[in-house]
């Protein structure tokens, strides 16, 4: 995590309620592991956070909690005078009642990550076919979609920069690399959606 030191310095007071953001694979729970020391992992049930008392918890992947969740989580804020950590994919998806009771921080970006990545879990990840798909905007189900879209970004901007006039297409597919994580996705759709726009060239 030594590209997270800016950020892990930042943390060394940790606030009341944090929400930590940042895309998949970038890293969440591995900096909350190493931040938040004797913290409780919960699971995000709406009686797991009703039947809370005071306490240091942390609350993974809240992007697609029910209202219900969200109205506990409220409480659970407003009453509890310990440190909570929430964290997300995209911030968008948590209500703003939510985002107003609690520092909001960002994973910073990685850098120097082989194959066009933008995190070691990316990498990971990266299959070499993909980047002959990603070149023909062919999307395969055995592709994580978060991976594929953040590969296809970052390469779309190589070849522009290697003198490709592909500036229509990164601009298309960058929209849909940060609709890619809103909340209730329907992943077909998207695909479908997203090859009708870059069709229209």
């Amino acid at each position: 995590m030594e590209q997270q030191e800016k950020l892990r310095q930042r943390l060394q007071t940790l606030p009341n309620n944090l929400i930590l953001v940042g895309p998949k694979y970038s890293g969440k729970k591995t900096l909350v592991n190493e931040i938040a020391l004797n913290f409780t992992w919960i699971e995000s049930k709406v009686d797991n956070i009703r039947d809370l008392t005071a306490g240091n918890y942390v609350f993974a992947d809240v992007d697609n909690w029910s209202p219900a969740c969200f109205s506990a989580m409220l409480k659970l804020l407003e009453e509890n005078e310990d440190h909570i950590i929430l964290t997300c994919k995209n911030i968008m998806n948590l209500p703003n009642s939510i985002q107003s009771r609690c520092i909001i921080e960002h994973m910073e970006p990685y850098t120097n990550i082989k194959k066009y990545c933008n995190s070691i879990g990316e990498y990971l990840l990266y299959k070499d076919e993909m980047l002959v798909d990603i070149d023909k905007f062919i999307y395969k189900e055995e592709y994580d979609l978060d991976v594929y879209f953040s590969v296809l970004c970052n390469r779309l901007l190589d070849r522009i920069y290697h003198g490709e006039h592909l500036e229509k297409e990164y601009l298309i597919c960058s929209q849909y690399n940060k609709l890619k994580t809103l909340k209730s996705l329907n992943t077909k759709q998207f695909i479908v959606n997203w090859q009708l726009e870059l069709n229209k060239f």
